[in-house]
């Protein structure tokens, strides 16, 4: 590993999910897991220059960016000398020749609006590329500015320092600045649009992110062969993440809403028709209370309960009913679940009754401006 180009990373995580997307970059890129940092809602990492394209499979993270500086400042409580001092920090020390090295193999795979990209002119020699830029400030902490201050001066700075056209919506390059306190970094964006606007076609009123789904599936540790039930499955994100992230697995959904397994199916018909190879699922439609499945037959349930204003049904009646019905067609002391919900009270009070399922883990996640809790359950030996 010696000498081999090498590109930092910095990956947004579904806040919650970060352990999850540390284990599947370790497994994926074949690194020790140490070498992986967690922060709350990211990842950072190395990967080396010629499996930069692999980032694209990863299917627990929401952006990449490809980072250039990484530093500690500690800013002044002067509003005016803070806010300038973010132009201190493009100084010789930024990597932007391996950064927009990165950007540039990773544009021209996932971008078919933009006709030409290089590595600009400033760091290439004979080259002749000016991108348009556009910059863009993310910030946690107390600091006497704001973020959008903090992008004006750097921006500025920025198109004064290179030439480069200013243009907020049709830019070639985004470069992002991330202040956490007094930790700063500088990015170049890796991904136009968030890697969970993927599979989803047929949307429905609460359909969830395609990374949330992934991070899901991965909690209940899947095993080839195992057979995944999602009984209330909406538009299907969990299930298509399920068969597509684990393909020796074979996927079971439901819903005893009439118009979700129609979405459902749809999802998986456009996809086949793209060419994904997805032949280990199947729908059906049906009621988690009285779902259609043999006893002893699920290996992993993975599912989110009804929950928020849009659910009316009686949750303390609901969320009992249905780990029994799981719990019957469970293998005792084998199977796993997990279970998705914002309602705590509803959930503590369900399995504090039931006999069938123990908590092995809780996972505190957002999920749209929500705090939710993703229960992780193993079956008991009881019958």
């Amino acid at each position: 590993m010696e000498g081999r180009a090498r590109c930092r990373i910095y990956a947004t995580v579904p806040s919650g999910f970060e352990l999850c997307a540390k284990d599947e970059c370790s497994e994926r890129f074949g690194e020790d897991v140490s070498k992986f940092h967690t922060e709350r809602g990211a990842l950072r990492f190395d990967v080396a220059a010629e499996r930069v394209d692999e980032l694209l499979k990863l299917r627990s993270v929401d952006h990449l960016f490809a980072v250039i500086l990484e530093t500690t400042k500690d800013f002044s409580q002067d509003k005016v000398e803070a806010v300038r001092s973010t132009e201190d920090l493009l100084t010789d020390d930024v990597q932007w020749k391996t950064g927009f090295q990165t950007w540039k193999t990773l544009t021209k795979i996932i971008s078919d609006k933009k006709d030409y990209v290089d590595i600009p002119s400033n760091f290439s020699e004979g080259g002749d590329f000016v991108p348009s830029f556009r910059a863009t400030c993310y910030r946690s902490g107390k600091h006497v500015f704001t973020s959008q201050e903090a992008m004006h001066s750097f921006g500025g700075y920025l198109n004064t320092k290179f030439r480069w056209k200013v243009d907020l919506k049709n830019y070639d390059v985004e470069v992002v600045l991330i202040i956490d306190d007094n930790r700063v970094s500088i990015c170049l964006s890796l991904t136009d649009e968030a890697l969970f606007r993927r599979n989803i076609t047929h949307f429905g009123p609460t359909t969830m992110r395609a990374t949330i789904a992934y991070n899901m599936v991965r909690l209940g540790n899947v095993q080839p062969g195992d057979i995944v039930c999602d009984p209330m499955c909406g538009s299907g994100a969990i299930p298509i993440e399920a068969a597509l992230g684990y393909p020796s697995s074979f996927v079971l959904c439901g819903d005893n809403y009439h118009l979700s397994p129609v979405r459902t199916l749809h999802n998986v018909l456009d996809l086949q028709k793209t060419g994904v190879a997805l032949n280990n699922i199947d729908v059906l439609a049906c009621d988690v209370i009285s779902y259609p499945l043999k006893p002893s037959s699920v290996d992993v349930w993975v599912t989110d309960f009804p929950f928020g204003k849009r659910h009316k049904c009686n949750r303390y009646d609901l969320y009992p009913k249905a780990l029994a019905a799981m719990a019957r067609a469970s293998k005792p002391g084998i199977s796993r679940a997990v279970i998705l919900t914002k309602d705590r009270q509803a959930m503590a009070a369900s399995l504090k009754a039931s006999k069938y399922w123990y908590m092995k883990r809780q996972v505190n996640i957002n999920v749209g401006g929500l705090n939710a809790c993703v229960y992780c359950l193993l079956r008991t030996i009881v019958a």
